[in-house]
């Protein structure tokens, strides 16, 4: 896999989340917060507490963010 399918695709779920309409943002942030969920997961042994940290709480930020998109709808 090249090295910048993985940012690529993070990018493009994170500006869908932002900018498409409900319906297909709402999924979108569910896809990335998955990803990133699944990223933090591969690097959690590798990492110290301040990382970890801020690994849970981007998580957070887009499902809260997903939930103010369906709350706002």
């Amino acid at each position: 896999m090249p090295k910048l399918t993985l940012p690529l695709i993070t990018g493009v779920l994170a500006l869908v989340g932002v900018f498409a309409p409900v319906p297909v943002a709402v999924p979108a942030l569910i896809l990335l917060a998955l990803v990133l969920g699944w990223l933090a997961f591969l690097s959690w042994p590798a990492v110290t507490t301040g990382p970890k940290f801020l690994r849970v709480f981007s998580i957070l930020v887009i499902l809260l963010f997903g939930v103010s998109r369906i709350a706002g709808a």
